[in-house]
C-alpha cells in the first residue's frame, strides 16, 4: 500500500469506495473510480471478490492502477444459490469486520448505495476518519408495502415481510445519512426531492445523472442471432415480462425473447418459473442468456428489436439506458422517474398493464416506421450521457466539498 504520508504530502487525496453487489449504483461508483484513479486522487475500494472478478472478465479492463480489497463471499457457491440473503449478510458483516481494523488516512468516504448493510460499513469509516466527508447515493427510496399495492403488486406473505424488512433498515439508513453524511448523491430531481423531504437538508443533496460507455457499445457488433425483443430478468422480477410475451406470442407464433440475467441460481425458484412458461406455451418462444459479459450483453441487444422492462421501481435504469444507446425501442411502465429522465423517448404505460404492455410491444412489431421514429429519439438521448462527463462532474463536486465543506455556494449554482 502506498504511504499515507507521502500522498498528505504531495496533496493527493485518498478516496475509499465501498462497493456493493453490482446494482446500478455500484456500477456508477464503479465507471467513477475507473476515472478519478488521477494525479489528484488515490483510490481504494472495498468490494466482494466475486464483482472484482467478474468486472476484470465482463470489461476486460485494467483496473490494476487502483487498491482493491476483494472481500471473499463466506459459503461457497453452491451454497450461495441456495441462501442468498444469509450469504449476502455475512458478507457484508466480514466486509465491516476488514473495516472495523483497515488503516486511517481517508479523505472521501464513497457509498454506493445507502443499504443499511454498505452504509454501516461506510459510516464506521466515517468514525475512524472524523476529517473525511462522506458522499452517500441513494438511487431509489423502497415504497412502503401499501403503497406497492396500490399499483397492483401483489405480495405473497414472505415478499411482504421482506419489504417491511428493507425499510425499516432503509430509516436506519436515512438516520445514519443525517448524522454522519457529508452529501448525498441522487440520480434524478424526483428523487432528490424525495431525499429532502426525509430530513436531510437539500444543500446536501446534488442530482447527478448516470452515464454510459459510448464508444464501447458503438464498437459492438450485434448477435447473428436475432430476437423480436429482450429484457433483463431475475428470479424476483421476471412474471411480468413472460405473460406479456405469451400474449405476443399469441399473434406472432414464431417470436423470439431473449432473456439476459441469472435465473438459474436457485433451483426450487427456477423450476416454478420453468412450470409458469410451460403453463404460458412459450418455451419455444424463450431463450436464456444468462448472466453474460458487456460485448455479449451489448451484442444481444443490437440484434433484437424490441427492448421491454417490466419494472414496477426504479432510480434510473441503466438496462433502459443501454437499450437506448444500442438503438432500440424501449417499452416500460410508467414511473416517475421515467418520465423525467427520457423525456417522451421511451413508450409508457401504466404500471401492473400487462395487455397494454404487451400492445405497445406489438405495435412497435406490426409497425417499422413507429419502432423507427422510437428508435431514433432513444439514440439522439443517449448521446447526451457519457461516464467520462459524469465522472468530471463529480469530481469537481468532491473537491469542492474538500474545500469548502461548509458553503456550497458553488454546488447550489450547479444546480440551478
Amino acid at each position: 500500500m502506498r504511504n499515507w504520508a507521502y500522498l498528505k504530502k504531495s496533496g493527493t487525496k485518498t478516496v475509499l469506495f465501498l462497493l456493493g453487489w453490482f446494482a446500478g449504483g455500484d456500477r456508477h461508483s464503479f465507471e467513477v473510480m475507473l476515472r478519478l484513479n488521477n494525479s489528484r486522487f488515490s483510490v481504494y475500494n472495498i468490494l466482494p471478490q466475486r464483482v472484482y472478478q467478474f468486472i476484470k472478465k465482463s470489461w476486460g479492463r485494467n483496473v490494476n492502477n487502483s487498491t482493491f480489497y476483494n472481500i471473499k463471499e463466506p459459503l461457497n457457491l453452491e451454497a450461495f444459490t441456495r441462501y442468498n440473503i444469509l450469504a449476502y449478510l455475512l458478507y457484508f458483516l466480514r466486509a465491516f469486520v476488514f473495516v472495523l481494523k483497515l488503516r486511517k488516512g481517508f479523505d472521501v468516504i464513497y457509498c454506493s448505495g445507502h443499504q443499511l448493510e454498505l452504509l454501516l460499513s461506510a459510516t464506521l469509516a466515517k468514525v475512524k476518519n472524523p476529517h473525511a466527508k462522506l458522499i452517500v447515493w441513494v438511487h431509489h427510496l423502497i415504497p412502503t408495502t401499501g403503497e406497492r399495492e396500490k399499483y397492483g403488486k401483489n405480495l405473497r406473505s414472505s415478499t411482504r415481510f421482506l419489504d417491511i424488512l428493507s425499510y425499516v433498515s432503509q430509516e436506519i439508513s436515512l438516520f445514519l445519512i443525517k448524522r454522519y453524511g457529508d452529501l448525498v448523491f441522487t440520480p434524478t430531481h424526483h428523487m432528490r426531492q424525495m431525499v429532502a423531504e426525509r430530513g436531510i437538508p437539500a444543500s446536501k443533496i446534488i442530482q447527478v445523472d448516470n452515464g454510459l460507455d459510448l464508444e464501447f457499445i458503438y464498437n459492438t457488433s450485434a448477435s447473428s442471432k436475432k430476437f423480436d425483443a429482450c429484457a433483463f430478468v431475475t428470479i424476483a422480477k421476471s412474471i411480468d415480462v413472460l405473460r406479456v410475451w405469451s400474449i405476443v406470442a399469441k399473434e406472432r407464433e414464431n417470436s423470439r425473447l431473449a432473456l439476459i440475467g441469472r435465473v438459474k441460481n436457485n433451483r426450487k425458484a427456477f423450476q416454478r418459473l420453468k412450470e409458469m412458461i410451460d403453463a404460458l406455451k412459450i418455451t419455444e418462444n424463450l431463450m436464456f442468456c444468462g448472466l453474460v459479459d458487456e460485448r455479449e450483453k451489448f451484442a444481444i441487444l443490437k440484434s433484437s428489436r424490441v427492448f421491454i422492462s417490466d419494472t414496477y421501481e426504479e432510480g434510473w435504469s441503466l438496462s433502459i439506458s443501454e437499450a437506448c444507446a444500442c438503438g432500440l425501442p424501449v417499452v416500460a411502465y410508467d414511473c416517475d422517474v421515467f418520465r423525467e429522465i427520457y423525456e417522451g423517448c421511451i413508450l409508457l404505460v401504466p404500471r401492473g398493464d400487462m395487455e397494454k404492455l404487451a400492445g405497445a410491444v406489438l405495435s412497435f412489431l406490426r409497425d417499422p416506421e413507429i419502432a423507427s421514429r422510437y428508435a431514433k429519439k432513444a439514440l439522439e438521448w443517449a448521446c447526451r450521457y457519457n461516464w467520462d462527463k459524469i465522472a468530471e462532474k463529480e469530481e469537481s463536486i468532491i473537491l469542492e466539498l474538500l474545500s469548502k465543506h461548509k458553503d456550497f455556494g458553488m454546488l447550489k449554482a450547479t444546480q440551478a
